[in-house]
C-alpha cells in the first residue's frame, strides 16, 4: 500500500522467483498499478518489469481483452521498456490498422482538443516516436497481401476521420522500418511494391 513502485515491483518478482506465480496471479498484482507514481528508470526495475510482462504477454497475447490490458501496462512503463519489449502494443497496431489510425488522429495530431493536457500529449508523442514497426512484419518477412490489407484499412480509417493528409507521410515513416529483402537490399519486396503504388512526395520525404 505504501511502498514506492520500484519496491512493489521487486517484491512481486521476488515472490514469483520463489513460488512461480501464474500469469493470472501476476495480472492481479498489476491491477490498478497505474495509480502509483511513475518510477525512475534503472537496470533492476527494467529487469523486473520485463520479466513479469513476458510471462503475461506470452500467456495472453491472443486473448483480445487481456492483450489490451497488457498494452496499457506497457504504455504505463514505456519509459523503461524498449519497443520490441512492448509486445502487446506491437501486436495490436500490427493487426488492427484502424486502432493505429485512431491513435494518430485523436492523440498525436489532435490540435483542436484544448482539454487534453500538455503532459498527456507529450506522453502520446513519446509513444508515437517509440512505435518503430513495419506493418504486418512477422519474423523479418512481410506478405504483400497482408500489407496491402493493412494499408487500405489504415487509409479508410483516416478518411473517416477527415485526416487523409496523414496517410502517405505516416506510411513513409513506417516503411523506413522495413526488413531486408531477399536480395539483401532495403526495403523488402512487399514494401517496394507499396511505395510504387502509393508513393508521392510526402511518402518519399
Amino acid at each position: 500500500k505504501y511502498a514506492p513502485l520500484e519496491v512493489y515491483l521487486h517484491q512481486i518478482f521476488s515472490i514469483h522467483y520463489e513460488y512461480s506465480l501464474t500469469p493470472e496471479e501476476i495480472m492481479e498484482c498489476f491491477t490498478n498499478i497505474e495509480k502509483m507514481s511513475i518510477l525512475n528508470t534503472n537496470v533492476s526495475v527494467h529487469y523486473d518489469i520485463k520479466s513479469l510482462l513476458e510471462i503475461i504477454q506470452n500467456a495472453y497475447i491472443n486473448d483480445k481483452e487481456k492483450c489490451f490490458k497488457i498494452a496499457r501496462l506497457e504504455i504505463f512503463f514505456m519509459n523503461v521498456l524498449e519497443w520490441n519489449e512492448m509486445k502487446c502494443c506491437h501486436y495490436i497496431v500490427n493487426n488492427h490498422p484502424e486502432i493505429y489510425a485512431q491513435f494518430l488522429v485523436s492523440r498525436v495530431y489532435d490540435n483542436e482538443n484544448q482539454e487534453r493536457s500538455q503532459k498527456n500529449k507529450y506522453q502520446m508523442l513519446c509513444l508515437y516516436t517509440k512505435m518503430q514497426f513495419c506493418p504486418t512484419e512477422n519474423n523479418g518477412k512481410v506478405s504483400k497481401d497482408k500489407l496491402e490489407w493493412w494499408i487500405e484499412e489504415f487509409h479508410n480509417e483516416l478518411i473517416k476521420n477527415n485526416r487523409e493528409d496523414l496517410f502517405t507521410f505516416t506510411l513513409g515513416r513506417l516503411f523506413s522500418y522495413s526488413p531486408v529483402g531477399k536480395d539483401n537490399y532495403y526495403p523488402c519486396e512487399a514494401v517496394r511494391e507499396m511505395i510504387e503504388k502509393y508513393g508521392d512526395d510526402s511518402l518519399k520525404s
